[in-house]
């Protein structure tokens, strides 16, 4: 589908029979490379499993940026248009069930995308699997893409996972 106004490449689950809603996901900075595309497709075969039309949005490609830390680190301060683009996946897949059941998913830096992704578009639900949402890394994340208390207030029903052993996103920045 095109996607903020770029064709961007989408692995679409779909379930069988009428879908209860939609799940969209995003990666992390190593986006579908091993060892974390087995986990996030399991994670996507799994909600599908459940009934739920599934979606994995390349959203790299909407910037051009390759996968792994040092490139996305140089990449951070494009990441409104990621943002952009899982937010039209959510206008997309919102299209092809009933009821506007919309939630969205991310892991890692893919957590912080979908969490700015929900300010921009009307979704259910918002899950964050240890998203930075202050600083990436030793690097603050830029001013278009952090969460501060202001902004928060706006999002919709939100799930934060983090862990208190995680050294690369503290758990400090699962509350704010």
């Amino acid at each position: 589908p095109s996607l903020a106004g770029k064709t961007i490449n989408v692995d679409v689950y779909c379930p069988e029979g009428t879908p209860k809603g939609a799940i969209v996901v995003a990666y992390g900075t190593e986006a579908m490379n091993a060892p974390f595309n087995a986990l996030i497709d399991h994670f996507c075969e799994a909600t599908t499993n459940e009934g739920y039309l599934t979606l994995l949005p390349y959203y790299f490609e909407s910037t051009k940026t390759v996968a792994g830390v040092a490139r996305v680190v140089q990449a951070l301060e494009l990441s409104g248009q990621w943002s952009d683009t899982v937010a039209a996946a959510g206008v997309w897949a919102n299209g092809k069930v009933s009821g506007g059941k919309i939630a969205l998913v991310g892991f890692s830096l893919g957590a912080n995308v979908v969490l700015n992704a929900a300010l921009k578009s009307a979704v259910a639900a918002v899950v964050d699997y240890f998203g930075p949402v202050d600083r990436f890394g030793i690097l603050p994340i830029p001013a278009v893409s952090r969460l501060t208390k202001e902004r928060v207030k706006s999002l919709p029903t939100t799930l934060i996972h983090h862990g208190n052993q995680d050294v690369i996103v503290p758990d400090a920045q699962s509350t704010l």
